[in-house]
């Protein structure tokens, strides 16, 4: 058996337009620094829809979401839970927003019929109802101790 040999044959493609100086291709690759400088110095005022209500509660949580077919948990992030009235209309909500970005991580309603219950081996959670159109979601939010999920829940029982 014959070893197989391949060569290949490259043109060079030329990296200048013909007819063009030296000192025309140097002038496309500079950088001219005569942009205007900006201060960012002004405060932008940022509203998140929390403005026009109370803050019932605030505890640092970990949420996680219920898989309802598989019944397991996988976590959305860490940020504080608050537990929102407001001041005109008294509907109440809980909104979590993550630590670092400020994304909202849950936003669900408090109705007179959500039933939040403590759960956990530390009796540290409390399970989280959320309803949506495609139907009902479970979140659960780890709070520090049992004490703190106590805590939790008297507030959204107060709110309701």
């Amino acid at each position: 058996m014959h070893p197989l040999t391949l060569s290949v044959s490259v043109n060079p493609i030329p990296l200048h337009r013909a007819g063009e100086t030296q000192e025309e291709k140097a002038s496309e690759s500079e950088v001219k620094g005569d942009f205007t400088v900006h201060k960012l110095t002004e405060e932008v005022e940022v509203k998140t829809g929390e403005e026009e209500e109370d803050v019932m509660y605030v505890k640092r949580s970990k949420i996680s979401k219920i898989n309802n077919e598989t019944n397991q948990s996988e976590s959305v992030g860490l940020g504080d839970l608050k537990v929102l009235k407001h001041k005109v209309t008294g509907k109440a909500r809980i909104v979590v927003r993550a630590l670092n970005s400020g994304n909202v991580l849950l936003n669900t309603a408090v109705t007179k019929a959500s039933m939040f219950t403590i759960a956990g081996g530390k009796q540290n959670i409390v399970i989280i109802p959320n309803i949506t159109p495609q139907g009902l979601e479970r979140y659960y939010a780890m709070v520090k101790t049992a004490n703190d999920a106590k805590a939790l829940v008297d507030a959204l029982e107060k709110v309701k």
